[in-house]
């Protein structure tokens, strides 16, 4: 790997024969030498052809594709292009971020090796719940195959360790999470639940009802929901998905390319629902065992990471 006097690589992004841009990577202003940060430049003109995803691409394989450490990227909260092209390189948002010295947010990138990677160790200050708030001021945490193999105090070796500044906490459940309402949370607060002109007939059916007939934007919605629920401490979560099997389908293998942990469910709704949003009771059983199915192999092949579960919307929509 050729580095600058500076220790940064700088590498130029050609497009037809000409400069059309530069990466560059850098050692993490961090305490932690293993750690990278990744920054680009495209310039106006030739943005929105790829370059920047290639460019990222990249540079990542130069440096090792994660194996040798680390690698970071933050950027305007924003920029939908440049986020979008760190996503496709298996960037991960990790959080929002007052950068770029100037104070504007900006959106924590974090890369995820796409194989091996899955030990480490972390040192810093732990807190958990037991009944009672329980402090573990300077231990260490090691896991392996997603699994915590090591517990404790800090000693011996563990020591060099760089130490985090904040404060590490056991993740967020989540035990009712709807996918599909997440293009619309927050708003129709002015509406009751049920009834003509209610919430459910006016935003929550018809939202659901364009996952079903829409994959592709089924798959962009599940995909800001488990991200957002990931981005703010979700590690776990029961996923209600919507009444079309396909689309449920679409949660599922969202949640395991996301990393996301929990269980996906398909919502049956037999009656009390109106005629463009409702299914036969036969006709929800199979669309069920379809859906189940699917999520058993996709758990099988992720050591149970997603796991199905039934789900009923509620008892008035269930016979």
């Amino acid at each position: 790997m050729a580095l600058s006097d500076n220790g940064e690589i700088n590498r130029c992004v050609l497009f037809d024969g000409r400069v059309a841009g530069v990466v560059s990577a850098w050692r993490s202003r961090s305490c932690d030498p293993s750690v990278w940060e990744i920054g680009y430049w495209i310039t106006p003109p030739l943005q929105g052809k790829g370059l920047a995803t290639e460019a990222i691409r990249c540079i990542v394989e130069e440096l090792g594709g994660g194996r040798e450490g680390r690698i970071e990227a933050n950027v305007r909260a924003g920029n939908i292009g440049s986020c979008k092209a760190l996503e496709n390189n298996g960037f991960r948002r990790e959080g929002i971020t007052t950068g770029l010295d100037d104070g504007k947010d900006c959106v924590a990138y974090g890369f995820v090796r796409r194989e091996g990677g899955r030990e480490g160790k972390i040192r810093g200050d732990f807190v958990h719940w037991d009944g009672e708030l329980v402090c573990f001021e300077d231990f260490v945490c090691e896991w392996e195959n997603g699994r915590i193999m090591k517990f404790g105090r800090t000693e011996g070796a563990e020591c060099t360790l760089p130490r985090c500044s904040g404060v590490l906490t056991p993740g967020l459940i989540d035990l009712h999470n709807h996918a599909p309402q997440h293009a619309f949370k927050g708003t129709g607060l002015d509406k009751p639940l049920m009834g003509d002109g209610g919430w459910l007939e006016s935003y929550t059916f018809r939202a659901e009802k364009k996952c079903c007939a829409d994959l592709k934007y089924a798959k962009r919605t599940f995909q800001e929901a488990v991200r957002d629920g990931l981005r703010n401490g979700t590690t776990c979560a029961i996923y209600f998905g919507v009444l079309d099997a396909d689309a449920s389908k679409v949660l599922a293998d969202v949640m395991v390319a996301e990393g996301q942990r929990g269980w996906a469910s398909k919502v049956s709704m037999d009656r009390n629902a109106p005629g463009y949003y409702c299914e036969e009771t036969k006709e929800g059983l199979e669309g069920l065992k379809d859906f189940v199915g699917h999520v058993v192999k996709l758990g099988e092949a992720c050591d149970g990471r997603v796991r199905p579960v039934l789900c009923p919307r509620f008892i008035p929509t269930c016979r």
